[in-house]
């Protein structure tokens, strides 16, 4: 592997502070960022996607960025992205940008995503997303490791990779690896979130936000305590 000149991909990326302890440097990190990158250009949509996307490549293009004869595994990408700060790779894309166009990249504005299940058409994303039961707008929040891991994809896309049916699937697929016996849906773990967030002592107000309705009148259909919980909350408020 030779040494990459100042501005390219690889030489911005090796100067990013290694958040692993030394044990755990199996692979170079900057080798496992820049797959990360251009796993995530060329349509891959999540750790495991991009561990097959370099398989798939030739074993002189492994050596180029910096890997050996081994490869990293898809809970190695998820392990660093979880611990390195998402700011951190956001500039250094920005900085790699700014070295190909010759210029600093104008950021635009965040999209938002349907995270329920349903479709989002390409309409929907101009400016007026995003969208859950027909035209009613739902606005998520998210934590900023989720929206670093998000907006690589959409920047490329403009509409989520899987579909109703998809999601579906996904979810009963882990229902009954967990040995759910019943009827697991995304509505129903939408309602099973609100339960559990109000339960756990979060306001009626945090629920309503979070989910994306317009009325706290809607939400109070979570409020279903168990015997159980009436009788800690008395004892609790003595």
């Amino acid at each position: 592997m030779t040494n990459p000149a100042d501005g390219e991909l690889l030489a911005i990326l090796a100067k990013i502070p290694d958040p692993r302890g030394r044990k755990g440097r199996g692979h170079s990190l900057a080798a496992m960022l820049a797959a990360t990158i251009c796993g995530l250009l060329t349509g891959a949509t999540g750790c495991t996607a991009i561990a097959q996307w370099i398989r798939d490549q030739e074993p002189s293009f492994w050596h180029a960025i910096g890997f050996g004869r081994k490869l990293p595994t898809a809970n190695c990408y998820r392990s660093i992205l979880i611990d390195l700060p998402p700011e951190t790779l956001q500039n250094a894309i920005s900085q790699w940008a700014q070295h190909l166009l010759g210029e600093k990249p104008v950021a635009e504005k965040h999209r938002g995503i349907a995270i329920d299940g349903k479709t989002l058409t390409a309409d929907q994303w101009k400016g007026r997303g995003p969208y859950g039961k027909k035209t009613k707008k739902r606005v998520v929040p998210m934590f900023k490791r989720v929206q670093a891991i998000l907006e690589p994809y959409f920047a490329l896309n403009d509409s989520w990779f899987a579909g109703e049916r998809q999601i579906l699937k996904l979810v009963k697929n882990v229902a009954n690896r967990a040995q759910i016996p019943s009827m697991v849906t995304p509505h129903v773990l939408r309602h099973t979130f609100a339960t559990l967030a109000w339960q756990k002592g979060i306001s009626l107000a945090a629920v309503q936000i979070e989910l994306g309705q317009d009325r706290l009148a809607t939400t109070e259909i979570y409020l279903n305590p168990t015997e159980g919980h009436v009788i800690e909350e008395f004892r609790n408020k003595r």
